[in-house]
């Protein structure tokens, strides 16, 4: 088992079971991102750590050949939830802390070992919270994925952390949104790792950081996610986070219209129609085929595209697909950004 926080005391290894496996903490680090103005500190912690409302809390700055020095003012742990702790300082600080300092907290609160298996009690909290979405009960359902979340269900973690992104049903909280994403991505959950990659390529709430955002998008494309692999045609495509290489780029788009993104299917079907500065060479044939790809999916411009290409060659075609996509009607918003994972869960900076 990985040791992810430091201790006075070594920790026991620990074989890996499915029921919690509790350890004794008697401090741990965690990093604070976040101070507000009456300097209070939000803190994150690792996974499967715990601390107790009351604990006393260090903070530490880092000072250029001094090393890392305590604020001589005390704070203590306000609240902790889901890796997220809230500590508040007992006086006015002789220090201002700021994002990026360290958080000692002296604790003897019980870890939980996040290597546990998600139970099935989590399972039903997480299936009843999705339905309370679909109910439009937003509060509801964010409890209870908070619930599971607490029992180490991944997409709990990653739907709670939607939940904070967006303001939804709790109060809008960018640093336990991005916890919870982390948790969940490091869990496995493919919508983290995603949602991960556009949080830190679009700067959603947090300074972007393009290298950070590629290491999440290539892991859910190398798992066959189509969405990461378009981000990955992105990156290539304008060297952001990774060496700039269109031929590369252009595999990764292919990648994922193969693998069914429609939005790949139709930008790759016009880059056949026009050809790509002699990487990719014009073939109309190519293009026709991905742009069919993506007009049958109900991509309206596709559907336009196809009519233009139709023109001069099948007049029937062209009608019939001009006719589709006046029916279709304009593509939505939402379909048309990739920073979109859903008609309400759009990752643009604010």
């Amino acid at each position: 088992m990985k040791q992810v926080f430091q201790r006075h005391i070594a920790a026991a290894l620990l074989a890996i079971v499915t029921a919690p496996t509790v350890l004794l903490a008697e401090e741990v680090t965690g990093q604070v991102v976040k101070v507000d103005a009456a300097s209070g500190v939000t803190i994150t912690l690792p996974d499967g750590v715990a601390v107790e409302v009351g604990d006393p809390v260090r903070i530490m700055g880092e000072i250029p050949g001094l090393g890392p020095v305590a604020i001589t003012t005390p704070w203590t742990v306000d609240s902790f939830d889901n890796g997220i702790v809230i500590a508040s300082p007992d006086s006015s600080p002789t220090g201002i802390p700021q994002p990026g300092y360290t958080a000692r907290i002296e604790t003897n609160a019980q870890a939980v070992s996040v290597d546990a298996m998600p139970s099935p009690e989590s399972l039903s909290m997480y299936l009843a919270a999705e339905e309370l979405v679909r109910d439009g009960e937003p509060a509801q359902a964010a409890d209870l994925y908070r619930q599971a979340a607490e029992m180490g269900h991944p997409g709990a973690m990653t739907a709670l952390g939607v939940m904070y992104s967006f303001g939804r049903g709790v109060q809008q909280d960018d640093a336990r949104a991005l916890v919870l994403q982390k948790r969940a991505a490091q869990a496995g959950d493919l919508q983290a790792m995603l949602r991960l990659g556009l949080i830190h390529a679009v700067g959603f709430g947090i300074p972007a950081d393009f290298e950070t955002a590629a290491g999440w998008f290539r892991q859910a494309a190398e798992i066959g996610d189509p969405t990461g692999m378009l981000f990955m045609f992105f990156l290539y495509e304008d060297g952001k986070g990774v060496p700039k290489d269109f031929a590369l780029s252009l595999q990764w788009l292919k990648k994922a219209a193969d693998n069914g993104h429609v939005l790949a299917q139709y930008y790759l079907g016009e880059a056949y129609m026009d050809g790509e500065d002699d990487i990719l060479p014009k073939d109309p044939s190519e293009g026709e085929r991905y742009l069919l790809m993506a007009a049958e999916a109900g991509n309206s411009d596709a559907m336009d595209e196809l009519s233009d290409y139709y023109e001069q060659r099948n007049p029937d075609e062209a009608r019939r697909w001009s006719e589709a996509a006046r029916d279709a009607g304009r593509v939505p918003d939402y379909l048309q950004d990739p920073r979109c994972l859903g008609q309400d869960e759009c990752y643009r900076p604010h």
